[in-house]
């Protein structure tokens, strides 16, 4: 269970120990790094993205977004790539774990094992 912060403009800024991703069509967002604290795993997924033909942006995102997003998920240092298939009660698309945020969790914990076999 994680409860996501929205601020005074009803955009969605993070979670309370996370930062949160929307998947609609091609396109993959998370909130401007000024509107959420830094976070280490959200921070190395942007720069790991760019090894995929998932493009990472950052834009404001409100409920509603999160309501019709195609996937959404969150980063955080304990979760790594988690994803999120019900908000509120509503299924996010069909429920079931979408193909991009698979897709980025895999890379992320391709990388982890990468990162501990050179220690």
């Amino acid at each position: 269970i994680e409860a996501l912060l929205i601020n005074k403009e009803n955009s969605i800024t993070e979670g309370t120990r996370s930062n949160v991703f929307i998947i609609k069509k091609d396109q993959c967002l998370t909130p401007p790094k000024k509107n959420v604290l830094n976070g280490v795993t959200r921070d190395l997924l942007l720069q790991w993205s760019t090894q995929t033909t998932i493009k990472i942006s950052e834009k404001q995102i409100t409920k509603k977004n999160l309501y019709e997003a195609d996937e959404v998920f969150i980063t955080s240092t304990n979760m790594n790539v988690m994803p999120i298939v019900e908000i509120d009660g509503l299924k996010i698309s069909n429920g079931q774990v979408g193909p991009k945020t698979r897709e980025l969790h895999l890379l992320f914990k391709k990388k982890q094992r990468e990162y501990y076999q050179t220690i």
